[in-house]
C-alpha cells in the first residue's frame, strides 16, 4: 500500500467533510436521537464518492486482508458515515470475491469491539453484508451468524435476527430464526424485540399460522410495539385482539 491503513481512511474521511451538508447532519443525528454523530452526506452520494476513491487509488490492486485493514479504520471511526462508508466498501468491491470467512471474522470483530453501536449502522451492515452472505448458502458462515443470538452484546445478537430479516429465501432459515426469536424476545432491550418483529413480519408474507402460534408461545415478552411490528400484514382485527393480550 502507498499510504497507511489510517491515512487511507483520514483521506476519504476529508471527501466526507468536503462534501458536508449541515441540514442532512442536523435531520439524521436528531432522527437517530444523537446516539452518533453525522457529517450530513447521503448514501447515494458516499457511494458515488467512494467508488471514485476506489478507483483513483488502485485499491483494486491491494490484497484483501490489507482492504479489511483500511475498513475497520473506516467502521472506528466518530461519524456514521465513516462507518456507511466501511459497509459500503464492503458490499461494493469484496463481497463479489466470495471471501465471506474472511469478511465475517472481520466483522465479528466490529461488534466485539464494539464498534457497531446503533441500530442505523447495524441493520444497514447487516442488510447490506450479512444478508447476501446468508444467501451465498455458505452454511458454516451462517452458522456463525446465527451463533450470535447469545451474544450478551446488544448489536451483535440484534444481528443475528436482522441478517435474515431481508434474504429472498427466508423461509427456508424457518428453524434458526425460531431459536434466535426465542431468545432474542425475552431480552429486555428494545433493539432485541425489534429485531424479532421485523422478521416475524417478513415471515407472515408467506405464514401467517406462523406467526400467531409464535406470538402466543411468547405472549409475555412481548409489547405492543413489537404486536404492531410482527402483525402489520394483518387484519385490523386480528391486530386489536393481540395488541388487548399485551
Amino acid at each position: 500500500m502507498i499510504l497507511t491503513t489510517t491515512e487511507y481512511f483520514q483521506h476519504f474521511h476529508q471527501i466526507l467533510l468536503h462534501h458536508s451538508n449541515k441540514r442532512k447532519k442536523e435531520w439524521w443525528e436528531s432522527y437517530l436521537r444523537n446516539v452518533i454523530p453525522f457529517i450530513g452526506v447521503g448514501i447515494p452520494e458516499i457511494r458515488k464518492l467512494l467508488k471514485e476513491w476506489y478507483k483513483s487509488n488502485h485499491l483494486g490492486k491491494v490484497k484483501i486482508t490489507d482492504q479489511l485493514e483500511i475498513i475497520t479504520e473506516f467502521i472506528k471511526g466518530k461519524y456514521a458515515e465513516d462507518k456507511i462508508s466501511g459497509i459500503l466498501f464492503i458490499q461494493l468491491f469484496l463481497l463479489e470475491q466470495s471471501n465471506f470467512e474472511i469478511i465475517l471474522s472481520t466483522i465479528e470483530k466490529y461488534f466485539d469491539e464494539k464498534y457497531m453501536f446503533d441500530w442505523n449502522t447495524c441493520d444497514w451492515l447487516c442488510v447490506r453484508i450479512l444478508t447476501p452472505i446468508i444467501e451465498s448458502e455458505n452454511e458454516k458462515c451462517r452458522k456463525i451468524i446465527v451463533s450470535w443470538k447469545e451474544a450478551q452484546y446488544l448489536w451483535k445478537a440484534r444481528a443475528s435476527a436482522v441478517a435474515f430479516a431481508q434474504a429472498k429465501n427466508i423461509m427456508n432459515y424457518l428453524s434458526e430464526l425460531n431459536e434466535i426469536n426465542k431468545i432474542l424476545i425475552r431480552r429486555e432491550e428494545r433493539f432485541a424485540k425489534t429485531a424479532v418483529g421485523w422478521t416475524l413480519r417478513e415471515i407472515s408474507k408467506h405464514n401467517q399460522d406462523y406467526v400467531t402460534n409464535f406470538i402466543d408461545n411468547n405472549i409475555d415478552y412481548f409489547t405492543k410495539e413489537i404486536i404492531s411490528n410482527s402483525l402489520k400484514y394483518f387484519p385490523k382485527e386480528i391486530k386489536v385482539e393481540y395488541r388487548n393480550k399485551v
